[in-house]
């Protein structure tokens, strides 16, 4: 008789794993280790959201988890009807129509199922801060399925780890970063993956599954995220670009239209993209791409072989004529940021042009930056592009298209190197795998009839090699762009250290000012003074109405007499300023302009060219010295922001380049002294408008200590006392 635990025995079957998916499966869980690592590095300044646009997501987030707990399933649509005066006073944030709301109510959720279903105790503040390091290690998931279904496993590894380990993406997905891009950017990978494959579908029924699947997460991402749009305009180009250099059948063009159809009926469900949503200028540019790919496919299967490849560059120019038609005749709505993408120049002579150009995030990035940042991660991906031409599968041209592209934006738009840390990625990685199976790749041994393991000179100096120069990278370059503190922890400045100046300026606004007092300031600074001041402001950094700012910079940049005119006008109560510098220590400081610390003193140039862009009532070039691009005298005494600075211009010190020593001060810049001196501004520490004074008072100062170097940062609020 059978034992009865043999017969058991023989039931149960004891899973099995093959090696390669459990070394697949090991690598990924060790690329999430490395992931989540490199960003939570900033918490070790601090635990606190980063940035100035996180305190305004997590602001409308709130409102988002606190309609829902209050009222149950009947908030869960008052968001849409939120006008929020606290903003942009007195017309205020129209929530619905001017954010993104599938990230809010994502963050919602998720936060919602952790501590309600899960039974986590956290504070909502508190999983805003973290919520983008999971999702920027996350993405690792559907980058791995792009590569590896562009070569194969290796290719998906390597991608993953290079995507996340590049500063472009790091940096926008680390502790605090609350912001857009670390959800979306997780969902347009997902979109991309699966459009790809229901490209690629062998069926019918495969092909409308993924085909839906990847519309509703292309919507998704667009209700998440503006920038979102570039994965519909890169799915626009995969279906136009594939029909033209292979032979594909109908239906290929069939998934795109489905994958169209289905993002347009997400993205009008939501107040924002709302019902234009149809004719958006990315949608525009996927329906003329899956329509020019169905035509091209027809061109290619009705002509003879001599006349196919003429026939369908034709169609190719046919379309792009209608694409330029079809563009100037119809309203898109292409802001002047996505103009400035697309047109580097454009942000130079556009209309905002001004303002574009006053945020750091937008400008250019040079090649050579790009080269330093990247390292070899961008080498890599170059030589990737021409093996991945080569191949002509769609994965592959799809890779090509996502890499070509994301560079092009990355180098006109410094925030848009997102994309170029996850595409530069895949094309790397690409190449770092193609690299790897041909020299040191395990050739099976006839003799032995097993993989031939032997370490020969060439794959030891190739190993060596890209271990070398990946290593040298993360630990040069890719790792201490984590090693930061958030931006309130050092208080909007460059400097790496705990600067706690705002953060004693806004718990003052908060707990000394009255409820309903209105504060004016740079725009810069909006987001903080409402949501952690808990004020009311007339501009912030989501930048909606350029006229109230310019009329805010030509406040600053009047004299006292205008300045309180427009500050009534207005209606603000208080007005704050930012400066930054650094003590010398023998009596005198240095504006922190001289050494790009941050301050207000460094962003006058940006108030008068926006003042001047609207009203034509500012030279700019009258407040600074031609030869040092430094505030001149006219500046101090002449203009509000001048005034309200602590500080009264001395002159030129001119020191000993050998010992340091101040020898004299001059009136204005020698320029004949050449290099025997060291010629610096200097200022004497000095209120213009102290307590009890008109037509403004100073009622507030932070600290400001300077560092063991002499660096200071320090708010300044002075009530409006006409």
């Amino acid at each position: 008789m059978e034992n009865p635990v043999s017969r058991l025995r023989s039931l149960i079957r004891r899973p099995t794993i093959k090696p390669t998916k459990m070394s697949a499966f090991l690598a990924m869980a060790l690329t999430f280790a490395i992931a989540m690592c490199y960003r939570l590095q900033p918490g070790q300044f601090g635990y606190t959201l980063d940035e100035f646009d996180s305190y305004f997501h997590y602001y409308c987030t709130n409102i988002v988890v606190t309609n829902i707990s209050t009222k149950g399933f009947g908030g869960l649509f008052s968001f849409f009807s939120v006008i929020d005066t606290h903003f942009w006073y007195p017309v205020g944030y129209d929530m619905a129509a001017t954010t993104f709301a599938g990230f809010y109510y994502t963050t919602a959720f998720l936060y919602l199922f952790l501590t309600r279903v899960l039974g986590v105790s956290i504070s909502l503040f508190d999983y805003t801060v973290i919520q983008p390091v999971y999702f920027g290690a996350l993405i690792i998931i559907p980058v791995f399925l792009l590569g590896r279904k562009i070569r194969g496993t290796g290719t998906g590894l390597a991608a993953a780890l290079f995507t996340i380990l590049t500063p472009g993406f790091i940096y926008r997905s680390s502790l605090g970063w609350f912001k857009h891009e670390p959800l979306a950017l997780f969902l347009g990978v997902w979109a991309l993956y699966l459009g790809l494959v229901a490209f690629e579908a062998p069926t019918n029924k495969k092909m409308w599954i993924y085909s839906v699947v990847a519309g509703l997460v292309l919507g998704y991402t667009n209700v998440c995220w503006g920038g979102g749009e570039y994965f519909n305009g890169l799915l626009g180009l995969l279906f136009l670009v594939v029909p033209l250099l292979t032979t594909v059948d109908y239906k290929k063009s069939y998934s795109g239209f489905i994958i169209l159809f289905v993002n347009i009926i997400v993205g009008t469900a939501f107040p924002n993209p709302g019902i234009d949503w149809y004719r958006n200028a990315a949608n525009l540019v996927f329906a003329l791409g899956v329509l020019g790919g169905l035509f091209i496919t027809y061109t290619g299967k009705r002509l003879p072989d001599r006349n196919k490849l003429i026939g369908k560059w034709g169609t190719l120019i046919g379309m792009g004529v209608l694409a330029v038609i079809v563009f100037l005749l119809l309203p898109t709505g292409i802001s002047a940021r996505y103009l400035s993408v697309i047109d580097p120049f454009y942000r130079e002579v556009g209309p905002n042009a001004a303002i574009v150009s006053s945020v750091a995030e937008h400008q250019s990035t040079s090649g050579i930056e790009l080269l330093y940042y990247y390292s070899i991660v961008l080498i890599l991906a170059l030589f990737g592009t021409y093996l991945l031409i080569k191949r002509k599968t769609p994965g592959a041209i799809l890779a090509v298209l996502a890499f070509l592209s994301s560079l092009y934006v990355a180098s006109s738009f410094a925030r848009l190197q997102v994309y170029l840390s996850i595409f530069a990625g895949v094309a790397a990685g690409f190449v770092f795998s193609e690299l790897s199976s041909r020299y040191i790749g395990m050739k099976q041994d006839p003799k032995r009839k097993a993989p031939d393991a032997t370490i020969g000179p060439r794959k030891a100096i190739f190993a060596s090699a890209m271990i070398f120069l990946i290593l040298f990278a993360a630990i040069e370059v890719w790792q201490p762009v984590t090693v930061r503190p958030l931006q309130i922890e050092s208080s909007g400045t460059i400097l790496p250290e705990d600067v706690p100046d705002w953060q004693q300026a806004l718990t003052w606004i908060s707990t000394n000012t009255p409820p309903n007092a209105k504060i004016i300031s740079w725009w810069d600074y909006g987001y903080w003074i409402t949501v952690m001041g808990n004020r009311t402001t007339f501009t912030d950094n989501g930048t909606l109405n350029t006229t109230r700012i310019a009329q805010i910079g030509d406040m600053y940049m009047s004299n006292t007499t205008t300045a309180l005119q427009i500050a009534e006008q207005i209606g603000g109560d208080y007005i704050v300023v930012f400066t930054t510098g650094r003590n010398l220590g023998n009596g005198y400081d240095v504006i922190g302009r001289v050494y790009s610390l941050g301050g207000d003193e460094g962003k006058f140039d940006q108030m008068a060219l926006i003042a001047d862009s609207a009203f034509h009532n500012v030279n700019l070039t009258s407040f600074l010295d031609p030869i040092t691009d430094m505030p001149n005298y006219q500046f101090w005494n002449s203009t509000l922001i001048g005034e309200l600075l602590p500080y009264t211009f001395d002159g030129y010190g001119q020191f000993d380049p050998t010992t340091g020593q101040l020898n004299t001060i001059e009136p204005n810049y020698d320029t004949t002294a050449g290099t025997s001196v060291i010629q610096l501004p200097l200022y004497t520490y000095n209120i213009t408008f102290p307590a009890n004074a008109h037509p403004f008072e100073l009622v507030f100062k932070s600290a400001g200590t300077p560092d063991t170097n002499g660096y200071f940062a320090q708010v300044l609020i002075y009530k409006i006392n006409p």
